[in-house]
């Protein structure tokens, strides 16, 4: 039996064309990445109000991908955001510009989050008579003879309606 070289050739590449599908097929079918795809899934469906905003800050927009913010509950109506001091990036960020960045788009996240369950977000900037929670933010954080930053405070305020959503075209100027 005598095959010319233009079918060995078809033969060779359709064959190495089939193997190359069905092997990218497989891999993709059995190697869902379901751990990090979590965070997308649970996304508001948490009984608490303030996980429940959570749950959509934490997807926010990140500049390293280095999740620097830590969070903490206190009491029913509180969450104190903290940026962890040992996720610096003092090469490529010496100034924390970008990410100060990333904490406000976490912010701003978790305030248009809270809107759609009825809630309002109230920002506060460290005070005098937020002491405790400095002192606890050192407690949990700092290391000796270091200092931790801490951003802000949040609490639910009363029942606010939710966020109105127009259409795109509502929003173009001469579209």
């Amino acid at each position: 039996m005598n095959i010319s070289r233009r079918k060995t050739l078809g033969l060779i590449g359709g064959g190495f064309i089939a193997a190359v599908g069905i092997g990218t097929t497989a891999f993709v079918t059995t190697r869902r990445p379901h751990a990090v795809l979590a965070p997308w899934q649970n996304a508001g469906s948490y009984a608490d109000p303030r996980k429940n905003a959570l749950s959509y800050a934490i997807l926010a927009p990140n500049p390293h991908n280095l999740q620097h913010r830590m969070v903490d509950l206190t009491g029913t109506d509180t969450v104190v955001l903290y940026r962890d001091p040992e996720r610096n990036l003092p090469h490529t960020d010496p100034f924390s510009r970008q990410i100060t960045i990333g904490l406000g788009c976490f912010l701003e996240q978790m305030k248009i989050a809270a809107t759609q369950t009825g809630h309002d977000v109230g920002l506060e900037a460290f005070q005098i008579e937020m002491a405790k929670l400095y002192d606890r933010s050192h407690e949990l954080l700092a290391k000796d003879g270091e200092t931790v930053q801490m951003l802000g405070r949040l609490g639910y305020g009363p029942l606010t309606k939710p966020a109105p959503r127009w259409p795109l075209e509502a929003k173009l100027l001469n579209g």
